[in-house]
């Protein structure tokens, strides 16, 4: 919400889907700074929903399995994420990664990909390579494995 509210010159909108503890504290942030920031709630997600978007951002400080993240691999959705380990092993070259928990780093990689949209077409071919690990049949296969040992 910082970040956007940095970027209010420019059409830059972000969508927050989900709900939890934090929503009083994100309504009040989005409020005092203005950002360009809707939050959507409790919505399910689905391939039609993520198609209209640009983009996927991730802003975790830290993650299990980001199902979230596969998700939006699955659909050929570029992502832009905080650079924790566990996020970068997921996405791989799908994404582009800002310097962990920098907000100047993160306005810097909004700002760039506005200027230059190529940088999500280009990641948007890498999704289609990394996204072929979380297949169902990957996961089945990885699952005996695991059962077998």
């Amino acid at each position: 919400i910082r970040a956007l509210a940095e970027l209010k010159h420019l059409p830059i909108q972000l969508d927050i889907y989900g709900d939890g503890s934090l929503k009083t504290y994100l309504q009040s942030l989005i409020y005092e700074t203005k950002a360009d920031v809707c939050l959507k709630g409790i919505n399910k997600i689905s391939p039609e929903l993520l198609s209209e978007y640009d983009a996927f951002l991730m802003t975790s400080l830290n993650e299990g399995m980001p199902i979230a993240l596969i998700e939006a691999l699955m659909c050929g959705l570029p992502s832009i994420l905080n650079d924790l380990p566990m996020l970068r092993e997921t996405a791989g070259s799908a994404a582009l990664y800002y310097e962990a928990n920098s907000l100047e780093s993160l306005i810097a990689h909004l700002k760039k990909v506005y200027e230059n949209k190529d940088e999500l077409k280009n990641l948007t071919n890498e999704t289609i390579k990394v996204c072929n690990r979380y297949s169902a049949e990957n996961y089945v296969s990885t699952l005996k494995k695991v059962y077998e040992m």
